[in-house]
């Protein structure tokens, strides 16, 4: 939908939490703030809102606290713009339970039109929220939606996308998770000392690893689990375990290695590994 809205001309203020949406740098007329871990002050930010510009907002890379404070100012600026100018258009909320649910800091405060809310818990949304939706989009699956509001239901296909969405790149990519969350690599004998903290050091070690280690993780559907489980990317899991599937069912792991790397690094666009971790 933003893409569409860009390229209609109106002009947007996306609030990305996960850094899913950087990609859409990549259209005329769109700056993105925060990939870098670089974000202006809220106040130098709106002097990009215009009608030739639209702006992301990429907050993955900044704790809990700062996010909140930032988007809470930004917000509040945010407002003040558009009752002068009518600019942006549109506000775009990806994970909008985020700074509208019931147990998170309101960072925004939607009692207008302009506003496009994203979730995927939908439930979370406070009820005043959630009332004063007006048009809901639920997403099917396989490129299907309903469109619902006004009393009207009507099923409609999706348009391809124009650039790449790339699901929380920072935060699975490069930071670490906590060492009981990373992936511990094992063969038949036990551990082997390599601890994956994130998706880089995973590649990296799938792409050196004995084969040995990819068959007994493959027989245990580990790796698919894994990215299912602490990942929540029931896309590529499913593509993992088909995988993982066929070295348990005879095929040699050494064969299907460069498949699974591909798989994970064309999903996340992975950069090279800096550093693994190792048990002890």
């Amino acid at each position: 939908m933003a893409e569409q809205l860009i390229g209609m001309g109106y002009s947007i203020v996306v609030f990305d939490p996960e850094g899913d949406h950087t990609e859409l740098g990549m259209l005329n007329g769109t700056t993105v703030f925060g990939a870098d871990g670089r974000l202006p002050p809220p106040w130098e930010l709106i002097q990009f809102v215009r009608h030739d510009n639209s702006v992301v907002l990429d907050l993955s890379l900044l704790d809990d606290g700062r996010r909140n404070d930032y988007a809470r100012e930004v917000s509040r600026l945010l407002q003040h713009h558009r009752d002068r100018t009518g600019l942006p258009h549109w506000i775009v909320l990806d994970e909008a339970h985020w700074p509208l649910g019931r147990l998170h800091h309101h960072a925004f405060r939607p009692d207008g039109l302009g506003y496009c809310l994203a979730t995927y818990q939908p439930h979370e949304l406070t009820p005043a929220v959630a009332q004063g939706v007006q048009w809901h989009v639920t997403v099917c699956g396989d490129g299907e939606a309903v469109l619902g509001g006004a009393g009207v239901m009507t099923a409609f296909r999706i348009a391809d996308r124009r650039t790449d969405h790339v699901r929380h790149q920072h935060k699975y990519t490069s930071t670490d998770l906590p060492r009981y969350r990373g992936f511990h690599f094992r063969d038949d004998d036990g551990p082997t000392g390599a601890v994956a903290a994130n998706l880089n050091q995973f590649v990296d070690v799938l792409r050196h690893c004995d084969t040995g280690v990819l068959h007994h993780h493959s027989m245990g559907r580990d790796m698919s689990r894994w990215i299912r489980d602490v990942h929540r990317d029931q896309t590529l899991a499913g593509h993992l375990r088909r995988l993982e599937s066929r070295i348990a069912a005879g095929a040699p792991a050494g064969e299907v290695r460069p498949l699974l790397v591909k798989a994970i690094e064309q999903r996340y666009s992975l950069s090279k590994v800096t550093r693994i971790s190792t048990d002890g």
